[in-house]
């Protein structure tokens, strides 16, 4: 049993997209203990420290990770997984403070780009022939997953495009298809939408992580309602199983600046004042929640632009941090204030109030969506009121105070989504089976 996973984004950067893989992966593990699972990314090193049990594909086919000659590479394949991360650290670190010695390092380069850690893009404006280089390694798999995000939507439209153009070669191959923890839209895009209306429809199994936008979305595209099934976040799982029985006592913090999100740093003095105010009448600090380290969503960076001269707790912040790392710093806060989506998922679904920052509509549904399943225990302060001082003060007041009332009901809601989802993944067991089995009839 060969099942290739297809992440959409392939840097491995973005924790939240990470713990979606990192489930996706333990559950279909569960189903098919003896699978050969196989992920596409451009980090074949952080998979290592991930998903230690997959193997990684390259996106861009005329590479080969098995070929990589460099000598910082050879190294690394070599070290105990233990101290991997230690590795990738020291080595990132050389790369970023010492450039002469970094460019030593790598003098006898591969046979492929930068550095697997350091991949962020790839190539655009593929030519045709690299494209069916592209969906051609599908050819051979018997399970195609397209693992949780919403790289699916006109904000990440090229990595949109290749996903579905490697789920329509999986139907023309006759393999079964299946899209999980799906975030969706928008598609005003020209060219997506017409490639989502074309593609979606022969997806399988549709697994989505909203209730509100997603289905009339899907059925305007054409996809058949019987396909489509609401599992919530997959990493709702990781992080209830992950929760702590102690509340916390500081305020969890995370700012998402990027062109997506329509954040930037001018509200940045408003929100400020008001968690400086909230940190002195409730006698706590703030606690950086970083989740993506993309260069183009650097969420350290513009965290501690925010919280610059208000008392934050003293936190190791690495980027090689596990998902489970973030989960468990979460667990730590008795309110998160977050401007990316998956600060608010850690928190919810271990019975901690979240409090979302939005502005652009795809953020402002994205939380409409965790309001819908978590209630009262998700709240939203819109950057572009012009209350907004007075909102987003209110707004953690009403949550702290409420943290002992809301947990029960948050640690509920997040338990019915987890066994939504192992349901959901069952059905993709079933399609393999009966496809298998017609294949066997018909052989």
């Amino acid at each position: 049993m060969r099942i290739l996973f297809d992440m959409g984004v392939y840097d491995l950067r973005n924790k939240g997209n990470v713990a979606l893989l990192q489930v996706a992966v333990a559950r279909v593990s569960a189903l098919w203990r003896d699978a050969s699972l196989q992920v596409i990314t451009s980090a074949p090193h952080l998979l290592r420290l991930y998903c230690p049990h997959a193997s990684p594909i390259s996106p861009n086919q005329q590479f080969d990770w098995s070929q990589r000659v460099g000598r910082v590479d050879r190294i690394l394949r070599r070290l105990p997984r233990s101290l991997l991360r230690v590795a990738l650290e020291v080595r990132d670190g050389i790369w970023h403070h010492i450039p002469a010695l970094g460019a030593l390092l790598t003098r006898h380069k591969a046979r492929v780009p930068a550095s697997p850690t350091l991949v962020i893009f790839e190539q655009k404006n593929v030519t045709a022939e690299k494209n069916r280089a592209y969906v051609e390694m599908v050819n051979g798999m018997d399970l195609l997953i397209a693992t949780g995000a919403q790289y699916m939507s006109d904000a990440c439209c090229d990595d949109a495009l290749r996903v579905l153009d490697r789920l329509e070669a999986a139907y023309r191959l006759n393999i079964p298809t299946a899209m999980v923890g799906q975030g969706l839209g928008p598609f005003q895009d020209a060219e997506l939408r017409a490639r989502v209306q074309t593609v979606l429809p022969l997806v399988d199994l549709i697994f989505i992580r909203d209730q509100i936008a997603a289905p009339p979305l899907l059925a305007s595209l054409g996809v058949d309602p019987a396909r489509v099934f609401f599992t919530g976040d997959d990493a709702v799982e990781m992080t209830w199983r992950a929760r702590t029985q102690t509340r916390g006592n500081l305020i969890g913090l995370n700012l998402r600046v990027a062109q997506y999100t329509q954040v930037t740093s001018a509200s940045n003095e408003t929100i400020r004042s008001v968690l400086r105010a909230a940190t002195r009448q409730h006698h706590t600090h703030l606690l950086a929640i970083p989740i993506s380290h993309s260069i183009h969503e650097l969420d350290a960076r513009a965290i501690q632009k925010l919280g610059a001269g208000i008392k934050m707790e003293p936190a190791y912040v690495s980027q090689f941090e596990t998902p489970l790392d973030i989960i468990n710093k979460v667990g730590r806060c008795r309110v998160v204030v977050t401007g990316a989506f998956h600060p608010a998922v850690f928190a919810l679904a271990q019975g901690i109030p979240a409090i979302g920052l939005v502005k652009s509509p795809m953020y402002i549904g994205k939380f409409a969506g965790l309001i819908d399943q978590f209630g009262a225990g998700c709240q939203v302060v819109h950057l572009d009121d012009a209350d907004l001082p007075a909102k987003l003060a209110d707004a953690i007041e009403t949550a702290w105070n409420a943290t002992d009332h809301l947990r029960a009901q948050l640690l509920e809601r997040a338990e019915h989504q987890i066994e939504l989802g192992h349901c959901a993944y069952q059905r993709i067991f079933d399609l393999v089976a009966a496809r298998q089995k017609a294949r066997a009839n018909d052989g």
